[in-house]
């Protein structure tokens, strides 16, 4: 569920972009199936829920406008904001980790022979170490 077609669009956007077509084919019935599809799609592929197509529209974006249900709507605004909270938690994370290796990596410098002089190595026959510095 997450492919995306050469207009940038994800199965979430095509069915959020042709619900109000859809519509239009089914029988008398009035029941609106964009809710339950966009339900599998959102569970299935979950990052995919902020994606835009070539157009810079979302899947939040279609639904709005082709005024899909509120409960579609509503669907899509909380994987939105799960989402953007994943996306916070691992880039806090991320950071976090950075921050770290960056500490460690500081510890070792002290340590390393390239803090008291730069060493280059000359592809040679012998491959000896030249320190300058």
């Amino acid at each position: 569920a997450s492919a995306k077609d050469v207009d940038g669009n994800t199965p979430l956007i095509l069915a959020c972009k042709q619900s109000e077509a859809c519509l239009h084919f089914l029988d008398d019935e009035p029941f609106d199936w964009t809710e339950e599809i966009v339900a599998i799609l959102v569970n299935a592929s979950p990052h995919t829920v902020p994606d835009e197509d070539i157009a810079g529209m979302s899947a939040l974006e279609y639904a709005i406008s082709n005024d899909s249900s509120s409960k579609t709507v509503g669907i899509l605004q909380k994987a939105c904001r799960q989402e953007a909270r994943r996306k916070q938690l691992y880039r806090q994370r991320n950071a976090s980790w950075m921050a770290r290796r960056a500490s460690e990596l500081q510890g070792t410098e002290q340590t390393s022979p390239l803090t008291s002089a730069s060493t280059c190595w000359i592809e040679s026959g012998s491959a000896q170490p030249l320190a300058f510095g």
